[in-house]
């Protein structure tokens, strides 16, 4: 049995809660908050080692393996603790803020034999498995992929304001959302790479809708649709238009009416495999640097074009 402790108890932190309790490779030990009222709450309804800070829980002898539910801005220093300290790691998406940070923990995790694992919960969800993969020289007929990734992300995020501090969050839904759009992306096409981006930005200065334009390895058009205050709870669905002008529509929402209620499945394969690449020990080959890289490319496109504020 793998013993499992969480940094960050916010909103994220229930899928995995809950997943949790369906494990059989993978058992809580310790959580963590900087939250005292959330950590007496806690510790009210289960038996488990508490820490106040991200750092002990890192070093902490009773787990092996650590979840990274903190605030994008501090990915970097608990994801990077944790390796060296030989824990295995699952972090939120986005991994970390910047590509240099992302190659250093790439590093890290191999020099220290460990698993770094990003929870990209859309592969997972079950109508993706329906879609398949594009990534032949002739696409299969199709013409291109479009991606929707809506939501009110005040309702998501519910006290978890960070979501809504730039420095925090590392921008808006470019740099939030951007990350499970893209890495849905390369699921379905292979490698891609930006084409062109457009945004628009509150008064705040946070990009809250975004339309990203980009292009698979054979030239195939992938077009991702993000919005932060999208009115109607979500939108989250997969378009494969094809060259004879007909469309497949996949809804990731289909069957799950309550809003986020299909990360509660998601986030149970999330840790099914990382619980296979712990016991195995096996390369996670996965998107995490393209994704961070991308998020870049597209803030960078905006300010040279004048376009972010």
């Amino acid at each position: 049995m793998i013993r499992v402790g969480i940094a960050g108890l916010g909103v994220i932190s229930h899928y995995y809660l809950a997943a949790l309790t369906r494990s059989n490779s993978l058992r809580l030990t310790a959580v963590c908050d900087s939250s005292e009222a959330k950590l007496d709450g806690f510790g009210r309804r289960h038996e488990v080692e508490q820490f106040a800070d991200y750092t002990a829980l890192m070093r902490a002898e009773c787990v092996d393996a650590v979840i990274v539910n903190l605030p994008n801005n501090l990915h970097f220093d608990a994801c990077k603790l944790a390796l060296a300290a030989s824990k295995h790691v699952c972090c939120e998406k986005p991994l970390v803020m910047g590509e240099l940070e992302s190659r250093r923990l790439i590093s890290l995790a191999v020099r220290h034999q460990r698993i770094l694992f990003t929870a990209f919960h859309r592969r997972y969800n079950r109508h993706v498995k329906d879609v398949g993969s594009l990534r032949t020289t002739d696409n299969g007929g199709i013409a291109a992929v479009s991606i929707y990734y809506k939501e009110d992300i005040r309702q998501h995020a519910g006290n978890d304001s960070w979501y809504l501090d730039p420095a925090a969050c590392g921008g808006g839904c470019i740099a939030d959302n951007g990350p499970n759009a893209f890495d849905l992306a390369m699921h379905i096409v292979g490698d891609i790479d930006l084409f062109a981006a457009s945004a628009e930005f509150d008064d705040c200065g946070i990009d809250i809708a975004a339309t990203i334009e980009l292009r698979s390895q054979t030239g195939l058009p992938v077009h991702i649709y993000l919005d932060w205050a999208y009115p109607n709870g979500e939108d989250k669905r997969i378009v494969l238009s094809n060259s004879d002008g007909t469309s497949r529509e996949v809804d990731l929402l289909n069957g799950f009416p309550k809003f986020k209620s299909s990360l509660y499945h998601e986030y149970v394969g999330i840790l099914e495999h990382f619980a296979h690449h712990v016991a195995n020990r096996s390369t996670v080959n996965y998107s995490s640097a393209a994704c961070v890289r991308l998020v870049s490319k597209t803030y960078q496109q905006l300010s040279a074009s004048g376009i972010r504020n």
